[in-house]
């Protein structure tokens, strides 16, 4: 987080501890928790204390600074199993599936790609459960943990659905999520509306608000005479149906 985002982030740790009864909404409280948690993005401490608060066992306990940090540093710094890992892989092997990877993955998977395009399904994950060990070894070696990342497939709505969820879970943030999907929603969505673009959205609603209101003169006049005509021909239409309808009661 940067020093200007402290009004943001005590508002959104407000708005979370008054959920609890005895908790400590103090300004020196407030304080301490931004000082502990200025290395990651405001988004992503929004949605771990979203994650928090509906988490159906932890939910009920007032959250703690640790609690907090689990959520961020656990999965996204998670190394995940083999057996995990192969199963996004196979997935990405669909160029229409949107995966959450990192690079272990993905170079594992690069290393047994040929057993996988020729249908191999008992020697491909074998291969790449070893090569994935290897790469996650190396890293650790390094004192590197994994680099989440979202690889976008071409069915729009698994796109959203999988970066929400990567989201959600603390395997990215919300700007790396809009890397894939723009308009992507997250709790951490807080930054106010610039003057710029308010007056930009309230001219635009004030430009259909005329449109609805003109009188119905003004309306007909803009049209083109093809519109006019037709609208003409259907008042005709609808008044001869009228005028019949009377005439056989």
């Amino acid at each position: 987080m940067k020093d200007s985002d402290d009004l943001n982030f005590a508002k959104i740790l407000t708005r979370t501890l008054k959920l609890y009864p005895f908790a400590d909404t103090t300004a020196d409280t407030i304080d301490m928790w931004f000082e502990g948690f200025k290395k990651f993005p405001l988004e992503a401490i929004a949605a771990a204390l979203n994650r928090h608060v509906f988490d159906p066992v932890k939910g009920g306990k007032q959250p703690m600074p640790s609690d907090i940090m689990a959520y961020l540093v656990g999965r996204a710094g998670e190394w995940l199993s083999p057996d995990e890992a192969w199963a996004r892989a196979a997935l990405a092997h669909d160029d229409r599936n949107t995966v959450v990877m990192c690079d272990q993955i993905r170079d594992a998977l690069a290393t047994v790609k040929h057993l996988v395009d020729a249908g191999d399904t008992f020697n491909a994950p074998r291969a790449f459960k070893d090569a994935y060990a290897r790469n996650v070894d190396a890293a650790r070696l390094k004192q590197s943990g994994p680099r989440w990342y979202v690889s976008p497939g071409y069915d729009a709505q698994q796109r959203l659905q999988v970066t929400q969820k990567a989201v959600e879970d603390g395997f990215i943030v919300l700007a790396d999520g809009r890397a894939s999907v723009p308009m992507l929603a997250g709790p951490g969505d807080v930054a106010p509306v610039g003057d710029d673009q308010a007056k930009i959205g309230q001219s635009r609603i004030a430009d259909v608000l005329a449109i609805l209101r003109a009188p119905k003169e003004k309306q007909t006049r803009d049209k083109s005479p093809d519109m006019v005509a037709t609208d003409e021909e259907r008042e005709r239409q609808q008044r001869e149906a009228d005028e019949y309808m009377k005439g056989t009661k």
